[in-house]
C-alpha cells in the first residue's frame, strides 16, 4: 500500500489558520488557487508557516480546466504556468487539474492535457486529474494514455 496523506481542502475553516491546521494534518490541497491567482508572496508566507515536512497540493486554476476545457490555449497555459510557480514555492508534490462534471473528455482534451503537463517538466510536481465527468467509470483511452505518459515523464 502506498503512502496515505490525510488532510482537507484548505485551512480556512480552522481557527488559527494554517499554523493550527498543520498541527492536526500533514497535508492540504490549496483550493483557493482554483478560484484566484495566488500571489507568490502569499505562497512564500504559507510555506514559512507550515512545518518543513508539510505536504501541499495545488488545485489548478479554473482557466485551464473549465475556461479552456483542458485545451492548451494561451490563457490556460498562462494560468497553469502560474500554478506551477506557486507549487514550486510551496514545495508542492502535486498539482491537480479538476475538470467539470458536465464535460466528458476526449482526444482533443487528451492532447491539451499532454501540452499542459509538459509545462511541469521532469522533476516538477506530479499532475493529478480529477475528471469529474468520468466518476464511476473508466477514463477514455486517449486520456488514460496521456496520464500514463505524464507519469513516465515525471
Amino acid at each position: 500500500m502506498g503512502h496515505v496523506l490525510v488532510g482537507a481542502g484548505g485551512w480556512g475553516y480552522f481557527a488559527g489558520g494554517l499554523r493550527t491546521y498543520a498541527r492536526a494534518f500533514p497535508f492540504a490541497e490549496v483550493n483557493a488557487s482554483f478560484y484566484r491567482r495566488i500571489p507568490e508572496a502569499t505562497a512564500r508566507g504559507w510555506r514559512r508557516q507550515a512545518p518543513a515536512d508539510f505536504v501541499f497540493a495545488v488545485k489548478a486554476h479554473w482557466a485551464a480546466t473549465h475556461g479552456a476545457h483542458l485545451h492548451a490555449t494561451p490563457a490556460a497555459r498562462d494560468a497553469f504556468s502560474h500554478d506551477l510557480r506557486i507549487a514550486r514555492i510551496l514545495g508542492a508534490r502535486y498539482v491537480v487539474l479538476q475538470t467539470p462534471a458536465s464535460s466528458p473528455l476526449g482526444p482533443r482534451e487528451a492532447e491539451g492535457l499532454r501540452d499542459l503537463v509538459a509545462l511541469a517538466g521532469a522533476g516538477g510536481p506530479r499532475i493529478g486529474l480529477e475528471a469529474r465527468a468520468h466518476v464511476g467509470g473508466p477514463l477514455p483511452p486517449e486520456l488514460r494514455k496521456a496520464m500514463e505518459a505524464a507519469a513516465h515523464e515525471g
